[in-house]
C-alpha cells in the first residue's frame, strides 16, 4: 500500500493543452540528489486510489512513466484522452515527510473534425478542413485533393 501526504502548495504549475482521442506528454523536472526515489503522477489528492502511474510500475492502464535521471526530468504519457481527463493532477516524488509536487493542468480541446467539401471543378475535386478547438480559438487547416 502506497501512502502519500497530500499538499496543496506548488511552487509552479505546467500547463499541457491536448485534443480529446490523442495523447499528451506531462514532464515533470526534480531537483539534484532525487535520482533514485520513485516518482508519480496523481490526480485529486493524491490518495493511494489517485495515483494513476508510478515508476516502479512504469505503465499502468492509459499512463506511461519515464525517469530520465541524467537529466532530471520524468515524463507520463496519458493516451486516448477523453473530456473527463481534463483538470489538475499533480507531479510527485516521493520522500520521506512531504512528498514533493508540481501541479499540472490539462486543458483539453475537441477532436478535430473533419469537413469535405466538393468541386464541380476539373482539377480540385476536395477541399479538406480540419478544424481544432483550443481556449475559444479555432484553428483550421484546409488541405486540397487533386486529380
Amino acid at each position: 500500500m502506497l501512502f502519500f501526504e497530500y499538499t496543496d502548495t506548488a511552487e509552479e504549475v505546467i500547463h499541457v493543452t491536448g485534443n480529446v482521442g490523442s495523447a499528451v506528454k506531462v514532464s515533470c523536472s526534480y531537483d539534484e540528489g532525487y535520482e533514485s526515489y520513485e516518482k508519480y503522477l496523481c490526480k485529486n489528492d493524491c490518495g493511494d486510489s489517485d495515483v494513476l502511474v508510478t515508476t516502479s510500475e512504469s505503465r499502468k492502464n492509459k499512463y506511461r512513466i519515464h525517469d530520465d535521471k541524467t537529466a532530471r526530468i520524468f515524463t507520463t504519457t496519458i493516451s486516448d484522452l477523453h473530456s473527463a481527463d481534463a483538470g489538475k493532477y499533480w507531479c510527485g516524488v516521493t520522500r520521506t515527510g512531504k512528498d514533493i509536487y508540481t501541479e499540472v493542468e490539462l486543458k483539453l480541446g475537441e477532436q478535430s473534425k473533419l469537413h469535405w467539401k466538393l468541386h464541380q471543378d476539373s482539377v480540385v475535386r476536395y477541399v479538406i478542413h480540419f478544424c481544432t478547438h483550443y481556449d475559444n480559438k479555432i484553428n483550421i487547416f484546409v488541405g486540397y485533393v487533386f486529380v
